[in-house]
């Protein structure tokens, strides 16, 4: 390390700008679009403020600069703090791709930024029953499949007859946001509503339980 900054001292090694760290790793980067899309509004925001700077000048000063320029215009904690770990997630690439001996993001102190309290919240019955009455019929099993089983979207979108055990009254899914295996209890309104789609008249051959009239598979309903 010392040797890499003696180099850099006498012009060995090139600098690099942030902007073009961010460049670099939006065109090597292989994440799932909704991150994608969060990412980039994260690098917007970073833009003004970290885009002229080379790497080796993003120092624990300047991140907190930013941090205290949007706390002044409004901008929540958690806010702020995403845009830091979009920072980091810079900074540690050009740590792989030897631009920067160290993130420099892990060196700031985050204490000072209160993490939101997690939202939950559950559909009232009343609430249920209107959604269920506004949705067209198309809809209404993966409705009712979402509230009974906790699935996400592309879980339940992607679920194949092959993942249903209704005999044990489960799910299998192999594919999941985590990454790891699970298995997903049915209760009696979920099992009623598989079956019902399974014997739906004229229903096409496919290996999804929800799918379109052709058989493929839905994106998004």
């Amino acid at each position: 390390m010392l040797a890499e900054q003696a180099g850099r001292a006498r012009g060995d090694f090139p600098r690099h700008r942030f902007e073009e760290a961010v460049e670099r790793y939006f065109q090597e980067t292989r994440v799932k679009p909704k991150t994608l899309n969060s990412y980039r509004s994260n690098s917007r925001t970073l833009a003004p403020s970290f885009d002229a700077l080379y790497l080796d000048e993003i120092t624990r000063r300047v991140i907190a600069e930013f941090v205290t320029v949007r706390k002044r215009t409004g901008v929540t904690d958690t806010t702020i703090r995403r845009d830091l770990a979009f920072l980091s997630v810079i900074c540690s690439a050009c740590g792989r791709w030897g631009w920067l001996d160290t993130n420099p993001v892990t060196a700031f102190g985050k204490r000072g930024l209160r993490e939101g309290r997690p939202r939950t919240r559950f559909l009232t019955q009343a609430e249920f029953d209107r959604l269920l009455a506004a949705a067209s019929p198309s809809l209404r099993p993966a409705i009712i499949l979402a509230i009974e089983t906790g699935m996400r979207r592309e879980e339940l979108f992607g679920l194949t007859l092959a993942a249903i055990d209704l005999n044990r009254r489960e799910v299998h899914l192999e594919r999941t946001k985590t990454g790891s295996p699970r298995r997903v209890p049915l209760s009696d309104n979920a099992i009623k509503t598989i079956k019902g789609l399974l014997d739906e008249p004229g229903r096409p051959r496919s290996s999804y339980l929800l799918c379109k009239d052709d058989g493929s598979r839905y994106c998004e309903m």
